[in-house]
């Protein structure tokens, strides 16, 4: 399981749920600080196990955001769809 936190404090803005499939460098979410909206993406391939902060929270640096279960991986020759963007991407 990997733990994804905060690199900035500011607005959580989720652009993920829980159980989709993501891959190293999708956008997770974004989070407003000082009128900028900063991406957060995927460390590693896998499924969104857990969302641990609240639409539109104000979050902490390091503060954890997510837990993706990335012992999961798609069968081989399966690509997983893109991750429509959400509102602002």
């Amino acid at each position: 399981m990997t733990t994804v936190q905060a690199k900035y404090s500011g607005k959580f803005l989720p652009e993920v749920n829980v159980g989709d499939q993501v891959a190293t460098g999708d956008t997770l979410c974004r989070i407003s600080a000082w009128g900028i909206k900063f991406r957060m993406d995927s460390p590693c391939d896998g499924i969104l196990a857990e969302i641990l902060a609240e639409n539109g929270a104000d979050v902490e640096k390091n503060e954890e955001l997510f837990r993706i279960d990335d012992s999961i991986s798609p069968p081989p020759g399966v690509t997983p769809p893109p991750i429509a963007s959400g509102p602002g991407g």
